[in-house]
């Protein structure tokens, strides 16, 4: 039990720096202590953020992947790996974690914007017209009707 408390502590060290942008420091206070964590799905989301914080994105898409293992329900999870694959240029494989995401959580506005640049980034531009409509009739105000905009310009229309 005792261990296990302190572990817990290690943790919430390592969340409180990574909220102060001290990725570093995170890593530090929970790498000595994330086997204990192995199963725990917040524990490798966290780890998976703090490596993200690093730019080590193949890294903090293991820890993702790991949470994802762990708790196949988190849009959140979900979302943040298709963020990383984002940003590995991995657009395909991003759009299915999105809209992935998005199914467990339709609320999540933000997975729509990724999913309209990823297949922009992807020269699908009719499709990304098409989420950015779907977007804008979820959620109508400016930054969806901005997305659409962004669209079209890139449609030279």
């Amino acid at each position: 039990m005792k261990g296990t408390l302190e572990a817990d502590a290690f943790v919430n060290a390592a969340r409180e720096l990574l909220n102060q942008e001290d990725a570093v420091g995170a890593e530090r206070i929970l790498a000595p202590v994330i086997h204990q964590f192995k199963a725990d799905a917040p524990v490798q989301h966290l780890m998976g953020q703090i490596k993200k914080a690093q730019g080590q994105l193949p890294e903090a898409e293991r820890y993702f992947r790991a949470a994802i293992a762990h708790d196949l329900r988190s849009g959140q999870y979900y979302n943040e790996l298709g963020l990383v694959l984002q940003a590995r240029g991995a657009h395909e494989d991003a759009i299915k974690i999105f809209r992935a995401a998005s199914a467990l959580v339709p609320g999540l506005l933000m997975v729509r914007v990724s999913i309209v640049r990823c297949l922009m980034s992807l020269g699908e531009l009719t499709e990304a017209e098409r989420e950015a409509r779907e977007y804008i009739a979820i959620a109508p105000g400016p930054e969806s009707w901005t997305l659409l905009g962004t669209v079209q310009r890139a449609q030279e229309r």
